[in-house]
Parts: C-alpha cells; structure tokens; sequence
C-alpha cells in the first residue's frame, strides 16, 4: 500500500484565537471581538491604519472633553497650546503710575485663557487704539483752546493784553507759580478762569495788578458799549461834546475804538 503524501509545510502554523487572546483581559478581548479582530495580523493592520489616519505620535494630540460645560474644561489643552500658569507670566509691562493696568490685563489674559503670542497681540492692538483715542482728545482739547482764547480776545477788545496782564497778577497774588500761570490757556474752562481772575482784580483795585501804568483803565467792547450809552444819556455831557470840548471829543474816540475791538 502506496504511503499517504506528505502534508506541505507553509510555515509557522497559525495562531489559535483561544491561544493568543489568554493574555488579555475580559473587557480588551471583548473589544477586539466587537472590531470583529480575530487574529494579531488583523490587530496589527489596525493599529497600522489608525497611526496612518491620526498621522502624529499620541502625545502630540489633544483630545476635546466629550461634554464642556465652560472654558475651564478646556484647560489642560489651552496649557499645552501655550496658556501661561499664572498672570504674571504673561510680563505685561508695568506702569509706573498706573501699575495696577498691567495685572488686570494680565488676569483678563488668563482668566480668557490666552497664550502669551496671543495677549501680546491684543496688548499691541489696545496701545495702537490707545493712542489714536489720545491724539483725538489732545487735537479736541487744542482746537477748543484756540477758539476760547480767539473768543476771549473778541470779548475783551483793546483791553485783552491789560486784563490778561491783570488775570496774571491776582494769580502770582494768591500764591500761584508761573508754570501753573503759563498752564492757563490750556486749561479747562480757559475763558470762565480768565473771567473770574480778571473780577477779582477789578474789585481789588486793578492797578495792584497789572504791570505798567498806560494799559490801566481800557475797557472790553461790552464796557465801552454801555459807556456809550451811559454818556449819551448826560445831557451836559452831550452839550460839551457837541460843543466841540476836547474832553469830550477825546473820550467818545476812545470809547469808539474800544467797542470795535480797536487797540489805540
């Protein structure tokens, strides 16, 4: 009887899966069994493919929380992307005289959990409206001191350089510097200080103030307008005047020229 041919031989014989699978636990080779994985080949083609697919090593990806209820779930990822472990290591530069700016912006910084590229973004873009804001209020604020003092100059005519001069006078009286004097025409409420200084002078005797005698005594259009008025309601004023008195002629030019605003 002619012997049975010999079984070829392929190779290591295939592993069973009741063999390999021993070493793992109930819940891992239930989860093989559900991917339908039967075999080491079919395990390693699927790790193969996974790592093909994720394309990068596991530390270098995040995973996102499967249910966020606030930007805190999102903490440990905005760590790794480069959110800073504290507010001061953001380095917001400090102001001297403002120093509690930079540690609310870099609170804000962190609370909103920015990185450091990001808030140095933001703090270049704030600086830049910052001083786009302050140029306008400064061009504000410099036009409207033009037109105070050009409206203080109508206002007072002829007698702008001596009130002005009287203005400076009660100033130095009650103590004030001359930085804070030459500060006038640029302050606030240029016109209504000027006005208030220029009074008080008045009531305490306008020569105490105002430096060189011939400027003494010359009067605002608004002044001179109802001394005007005034004159021509004394009717021996009118008479000498008509009359051609020196005086009188001398006294209605002045008065002219003051309520147009006219320096003699």
């Amino acid at each position: 009887m002619p012997a049975a041919p010999a079984t070829p031989t392929t190779g290591a014989p295939a592993a069973d899966a009741s063999t390999w699978m021993t070493s793992l636990s109930t819940e891992e080779r239930g989860w093989l069994q559900m991917k339908g994985i039967t075999d080491p080949s079919a395990l390693v083609q699927s790790w193969k493919g996974a790592e093909k697919l994720v394309g990068h090593p596991k530390d270098q990806l995040l995973v996102l929380p499967k249910e966020p209820k606030g930007l805190a779930d999102y903490k440990d990822i905005f760590g790794r992307l480069g959110t800073p472990a504290k507010p001061e290591d953001y380095g917001v530069p400090v102001d001297a005289k403002n120093p509690d700016v930079a540690a609310n912006f870099a609170k804000m910084f962190h609370d909103a959990m920015l990185t450091k590229d990001q808030a140095a973004i933001v703090m270049d873009r704030y600086a830049g409206m910052a001083k786009v804001q302050m140029e306008a209020v400064n061009a504000a604020r410099e036009a409207k001191n033009v037109a105070d003092k050009q409206a203080l100059a109508t206002k007072w005519g002829a007698a702008y350089d001596q009130n002005l001069a009287m203005a400076r006078g009660v100033a130095r009286k009650f103590g004030m510097t001359e930085e804070v004097i030459n500060s006038f025409d640029k302050a606030a409420g240029h016109v209504a200080l000027m006005e208030f200084l220029v009074k008080v002078g008045q009531g305490m005797g306008e020569h105490e103030f105002v430096d060189g005698q011939p400027g003494v005594g010359l009067m605002t259009p608004e002044q001179a307008t109802a001394e005007l008025e005034r004159l021509k309601a004394d009717p021996e004023w009118v008479r000498k005047y008509v009359n051609g008195g020196a005086a009188e002629n001398k006294k209605m030019q002045e008065l002219l020229a003051a309520s147009l605003s006219i320096k003699m």
